[in-house]
């Protein structure tokens, strides 16, 4: 199982050689999803999102952080990443991930618009995930249930790629977005 959470600080890389986004036909395969395909996509999301994520207060000093620690140029920076494996048997080992991001500017606003998580459902499920925005003042945005969803981005006889997605909602510079997520399944590898 290969399992990568692409870092929007590394955005630039996104396009590089090699990516596995879908050329012109595969999208247009995509877009001929069949009624029982979709229906196992809903099943899918229905079970995907259905555990309750809890949150750790934000540290103020965080909140209160105006200037990036390094110097580059993607408008966020990553304050906190926590990957944990909880062993047992392949198919049921529990691999968490939380991320927290710093936004400095607009470009860091326009990097989180959408965050997509990639997976290999063959290796596994997502069982629970969850997002917010801690803007500047301190006030909280839980992204809603309904905004997460799941897409097949690569469709074709030798290879399935799907994403959840979901926005940061009322993001803005100075504020704060992080995003949870547990994966059952094989780990192997977390980026």
């Amino acid at each position: 199982m290969h399992f990568d959470v692409r870092d929007p600080c590394e955005q630039q890389h996104r396009l590089a050689p090699g990516s596995s986004r879908p050329d012109a036909a595969d999208a247009m395969r995509l877009s001929l999803l069949t009624p029982a395909a979709l229906s196992a996509v809903l099943l899918l999301s229905a079970s995907t999102f259905g555990a309750r994520i809890t949150w750790d207060p934000i540290p103020p000093e965080e909140l209160a952080i105006t200037e990036p620690s390094m110097p580059h140029d993607s408008g966020i920076e990553v304050l906190f990443r926590e990957v944990t494996i909880d062993g047992g048997q392949p198919e049921s080992a529990l691999t968490k991930l939380h991320t927290r991001y710093k936004v400095f500017d607009e470009r860091g606003v326009e990097a989180l618009q959408q965050i997509d998580i990639p997976y290999d459902p063959s290796d596994g499920r997502i069982i629970s995930i969850g997002a917010r925005v801690i803007k500047p003042d301190g006030s909280i945005s839980n992204v809603e249930r309904k905004s997460f969803f799941t897409r097949e981005v690569v469709r074709n006889r030798y290879d399935r790629r799907r994403v959840i997605s979901f926005p940061a909602p009322g993001l803005e510079p100075g504020a704060i977005f992080e995003f949870k997520f547990t994966f059952q399944g094989e780990p192997d590898y977390v980026g």
